[in-house]
């Protein structure tokens, strides 16, 4: 059976009230409590209001306020909202954090190996910081304007907003003594920082593009 505007309206009221404000998630979560009731209505051969109960008991667990360490346990919202971003930041931390160490020790043991000027390249490296926090801090005021200007709500934009505000300061934790150390913690660090801002960048972008494809989709709809 297929429901009627009136019908798909109620659902999407009622997944307004349980605070879901973000529109992938409500696109999402329409689209399968939807398909759930039709189902259970041909399925149990009973009407529209007993088998959307039957899907609000179903989905009431994923409305229930949550939290996660990867968003930061100061950040409250719907588990289904939570989960979506505690995904969408571990893959983040993760991967950043293993490109940073294994690229770090590759390039330290490369420079060592190499005959290339180390402290000239910390040299530089540690000047061009500046440059490379300038640029960061203004990609990241155009995205974050990007993502206020707009009426619709996406779990991507939440994430960028929560979660990468303070990248640019990133390039502060390139230490300026690298260049000056013959130990391997003293450059590995410094190369660690350099590639998770680099690898963070990457993924915020991502997050950005997916909340403005999001945000077209939403428009497109309405």
């Amino acid at each position: 059976m297929i429901l009627d505007d009136t019908q798909i309206k109620a659902v999407e009221l009622y997944i307004t009230k349980r605070k879901i404000d973000f529109v992938d998630i409500k696109f999402e979560l329409l689209d399968h409590m939807v398909c759930d009731i039709e189902a259970t209505m041909e399925a149990k051969n009973i009407g529209f209001n007993d088998a959307f109960n039957i899907t609000k008991r179903k989905w009431s667990p994923y409305f229930v306020e949550s939290q996660s360490i990867w968003m930061g346990l100061a950040y409250v919202k719907p588990k289904i909202v939570i989960d979506k971003c505690g995904a969408i930041m571990k893959k983040t931390v993760l991967y950043s954090l293993a490109i940073a160490c294994v690229g770090a020790v590759l390039m330290w043991f490369l420079l060592k190996t190499s005959n290339a000027d180390i402290n000239l390249m910390f040299y530089f490296l540690y000047k061009g910081r500046w440059v490379l926090f300038a640029v960061s801090l203004i990609i990241l005021v155009y995205h974050s304007w990007n993502i206020l200007r707009t009426k619709a709500k996406t779990v991507f934009g939440y994430c960028y907003m929560r979660q990468f505000s303070l990248l640019p300061l990133f390039t502060l934790l390139i230490n300026p003594t690298a260049s000056f150390s013959t130990s391997f913690w003293g450059r590995f660090l410094p190369l660690a920082f350099l590639l998770m801002f680099i690898t963070y960048y990457y993924f915020a972008f991502k997050i950005y593009s997916e909340h403005v494809k999001y945000v077209k989709r939403y428009f497109q709809l309405t």
